[in-house]
C-alpha cells in the first residue's frame, strides 16, 4: 500500500513495474513492447488505477510511446555507516 496521491486520492494501491531488461542483443523486436503490454493488462486485471516505473533513457521513449508520462519524482542516495545504501 501508498499513501494518497493527487493523482489517485481514493486508492492506496499502485502498481510498479520493476527491472524490465531486454538483452541487446534482442532489442528492437517488440519483447519490451510485449511485456509492457501484458504488464499492463495484469495491473488492470488487478484493479489498479496508477502504477509507477524509474525509465532508463533507453526505455523513455518507449514508456511514453505507450502512455506513460514522466512525474517530478527526485531521488537522494544515502550513506550508512560508510557503505551505500
Amino acid at each position: 500500500t501508498w499513501p494518497p496521491h493527487p493523482s489517485h486520492p481514493h486508492d492506496d494501491r499502485r502498481g510498479y513495474i520493476l527491472n524490465l531488461y531486454i538483452d541487446p542483443a534482442y532489442r528492437r523486436r517488440g519483447l519490451a513492447r510485449d511485456l509492457m503490454q501484458q504488464a499492463q493488462s495484469e495491473l488492470t486485471r488487478r484493479g489498479l488505477a496508477y502504477a509507477v516505473l524509474h525509465a532508463t533513457s533507453n526505455g523513455r521513449k518507449l514508456y511514453e510511446k505507450i502512455g506513460w508520462a514522466a512525474t517530478s519524482e527526485m531521488a537522494l542516495p544515502l550513506v550508512f555507516d560508510g557503505m551505500p545504501a
